[in-house]
């Protein structure tokens, strides 16, 4: 955004998409971490299947955050379709989109967590 020669608007959109998707990631992770077990640093001394561990954990929490992904990306089309589409109308759209995922996301990890970790 900030060498870009789109204008403010455009860049504070975009900003907007690209933090709901870090938002999407963290929340994801947090499933993962909640439901599995599994952590983003290993609390046990390093073994043979760290790596596979690690490896694994990735790929839930690709499939966690496939629904906001998805989500955003269908939002960001609809967007583009009725508003034109430039980066302003689809980044907002993919904002939008991602966002309606994460209070389910956010509900199941809360429901999980007073389980597993209090």
């Amino acid at each position: 955004c900030v060498v870009s020669s789109l204008p403010w608007h455009s860049n504070v959109a975009i900003f907007a998409a690209a933090s709901m998707l870090n938002l999407a990631i963290a929340s994801s992770a947090n499933l993962v971490c909640v439901e599995t077990g599994l952590r983003p640093l290993g609390n046990k001394a390093p073994d043979v299947f760290q790596g596979v561990r690690a490896m694994f954990f990735i790929l839930l929490i690709g499939l966690v955050a496939l629904p906001s992904i998805l989500g955003g990306g269908l939002a960001a089309v609809v967007a583009g379709a009725l508003l034109g589409f430039g980066w302003t109308s689809c980044s907002i759209g993919a904002a939008l989109g991602a966002g309606v995922v994460q209070p389910v996301v956010w509900y199941v990890t809360s429901l999980r967590w007073a389980a597993s970790e209090g």
